[in-house]
């Protein structure tokens, strides 16, 4: 068998090619495809798919250019929102002297801790943050994938929280400005959690008439959180608080109302906030939860290092509540 020539296999054709190769060959063979149409072929063969190639790299390159370029936006905003400057205290006074923003690092006590684990631990959930200034607390709802409402009554201050919200967020985050509580209305049940840091500007009838109106935002199981300045602060005068104490042994409702800020902060805080402020202690608070049909779940002194029941003598500088709306 060395000297056998074996000849190539013959082609396989088509079923329906061999069929019509009985009846007809040449009309067949003329069918077939010749070498310059099989190359015609491949050439554009060849030629889509360069063309798919090309289109495919530029879409490519493009879309990482156009995301480079958001990612530097994106950057900008929130650097721009960042550069916040800081007093000699190292808090962010306010545009608007309401106060100060604390630095992120020292904002989260036990009571905005708590608000944040329930606004997160299920990412339907619409909370509202009341007088949220640079909204620090705001922003850690929706870096832990939250949803928030976000309220101050200076446009200035949600103009600059609307630069640091990185634009993945953007969308969970509802910006509205107005002073609490004649200006910020909400529809009934719409809102799972509100937190709250602005009582001590407000006078007795407002907290009443705002806890009023939390009451109809908040769903059933919502929950408010409230925040405000104790008249425990080391910081306030004796004269201040003897006449606090006076009235309350006299059982009136805001002992603290229309305190002279002077006399309760030392002057490198009291340049930044109003004339005079309202200051409380537990009764008073607890006091105003029962008389607008809130249930009390819980509440506490704390110092102003979000360090709870210290043993340095600081541990009543400011107070925190967690109440629920009464079932009707």
């Amino acid at each position: 068998m060395s000297g056998v020539q074996i000849p190539p296999p013959l082609p396989i054709l088509p079923i329906h090619i061999i069929h019509s190769l009985h009846k007809n060959p040449l009309a067949v063979i003329e069918k077939l495809p010749s070498n310059e149409d099989i190359l015609f072929q491949i050439r554009a063969f060849s030629d889509m798919f360069q063309r798919f190639v090309v289109f495919f790299i530029s879409a490519f390159f493009i879309t990482t250019c156009f995301a480079a370029l958001n990612a530097q936006e994106d950057e900008k905003d929130t650097n721009t929102g960042n550069t916040l400057k800081l007093d000699e205290r190292g808090n962010i006074p306010t545009f608007n002297k309401y106060g100060f923003a604390q630095k992120e690092e020292f904002f989260i006590d036990r009571f905005t801790k708590d608000f944040v684990i329930f606004a997160v631990e299920n990412k339907e959930r619409r909370c509202l943050e009341i007088g949220a200034g640079f909204a620090n607390l705001s922003l850690e709802v929706l870096r832990q994938g939250g949803k928030v409402v976000i309220n101050d009554l200076e446009r200035k201050h949600l103009d600059v929280v609307r630069k640091r919200i990185p634009k993945i967020l953007r969308p969970n985050a509802e910006l509205v400005v107005g002073a609490f509580p004649n200006e910020l209305n909400f529809t009934d049940k719409s809102l799972d959690a509100v937190f709250c840091r602005v009582f001590q500007f407000l006078n007795g009838k407002e907290i009443e008439h705002g806890l009023a109106k939390i009451k109809r935002w908040l769903k059933p199981g919502g929950k408010l959180y409230v925040v405000a300045p104790s008249i425990h602060m080391t910081s306030v005068n004796k004269r201040v608080y003897k006449s606090f104490i006076m009235k309350r042994k006299a059982k009136d409702p805001w002992p603290g109302l229309n305190v002279p800020t002077k006399e309760i902060y030392p002057s490198d805080v009291a340049y930044n906030m109003p004339e005079r402020v309202h200051v409380f202690d537990l009764d008073t608070l607890v006091n105003v939860m029962i008389r607008t049909d809130f249930d009390v779940q819980r509440v506490s002194y704390f110092d102003k290092f979000n360090r709870l029941n210290s043993i340095n003598g600081t541990d009543k500088q400011s107070i925190g509540i967690i109440a629920t709306p009464m079932s009707e």
